[in-house]
């Protein structure tokens, strides 16, 4: 661990799609938290391939605009963390106070969004959520992957709906104090409440913050093509990255990303493969629920 006071404190670790943008924008608006300023940076994943960044010079500077006088919290976010199986061993390694924010939703939802935020960044090219769900096994022996995806564990979407699983890893290794769990549900329903509760877990105080707006809506690429090119350039050296991509979010990639992007409402699932997804992940709700001490069997019967 870095004695630098400027090294982040907390983690916002996923899953994917439960709200963490929403919260991690929220935070970082808060004048006693410094957030960092790039989206996922992935830095401790080091099982992934390609990670977004990958040394720890780069990560550090991220958080070279911390004011240590101000600013009690320093956190960060990336959703891979959670489905990492290295990832928080080696946040621990470099922070052992370290605490965790982790979101979970209903599995089926999760991964029914997952696909389409792949589908979004250009990273999965079957566009059918049923037709990708029945690539996994061929995926998985690297046959039928997208030519510009880096690691096939992205589109494993069964693992990535394994919550149960996951957050007993995470048990494991870190004390239940410095872990904070939030139900999107329940962050849906309460946004102000889980706000004022993880500034609580964070010991800092309320800034009576009044506006919870959504953020990072479900979205459509207008331009496949387009969408394509995008996340090739972004796959490009670091030089390339540094004269065109920003850490604070601005630049010619985020540029093109909004105007090929629009928001949308997802298609309904079939009542046939919602039920095959629902027998799938049952055991792990169960899992989960015993974990929370929390009934989520709701979870099963719920409209997606």
């Amino acid at each position: 661990m870095s004695n630098n006071s400027q090294i982040p404190n907390f983690f916002i670790i996923g899953a994917p799609k439960c709200g963490t943008t929403s919260l991690s924008v929220y935070l970082g608006q808060h004048p006693n938290i410094f957030f960092c300023p790039t989206k996922e940076p992935q830095y401790f994943a080091n099982d992934f391939e390609n990670r977004r960044i990958s040394s720890i010079k780069h990560y550090m500077s991220l958080f070279s605009s911390v004011d240590s006088n101000n600013h009690q919290a320093i956190g960060e976010g990336s959703t891979n963390y959670f489905f990492s199986e290295t990832a928080v061993q080696n946040i621990l390694k470099f922070n052992p106070d370290a605490k965790f924010i982790v979101m979970l939703r209903n599995p089926v939802e999760l991964v029914y969004s997952f696909h389409s935020q792949m589908v979004y960044q250009g990273m999965e090219d079957i566009l059918d959520f049923e037709l990708a769900w029945k690539a996994q096994q061929n995926r998985q022996k690297g046959i039928n992957l997208p030519s510009n995806i880096k690691d096939r564990k992205w589109l494993m979407y069964s693992d990535w709906g394994t919550l149960g699983k996951q957050l007993e890893r995470l048990y494991r290794i870190v004390p239940r104090d410095r872990v904070m769990v939030i139900i999107f549900d329940d962050f849906i329903s309460e946004t102000k409440k889980k706000y004022e509760d993880a500034l609580k877990f964070l010991n800092i105080p309320f800034d009576n913050r009044k506006n919870f707006s959504a953020v990072n809506k479900s979205k459509q690429v207008r331009s496949h093509i387009l969408q394509n090119y995008l996340t090739y350039l972004e796959g490009l050296c670091s030089p390339f990255r540094k004269r065109f991509f920003s850490d604070k979010g601005f630049g010619l990639y985020t540029f093109l990303l909004q105007i090929n992007s629009k928001t949308t409402q997802k298609i309904p699932l079939s009542i046939e493969l919602k039920s095959e997804l629902n027998n799938i992940f049952l055991e792990d709700i169960l899992k989960l629920s015993e974990l929370l001490e929390r009934d989520l069997s709701y979870w099963v019967h719920h409209e997606i």
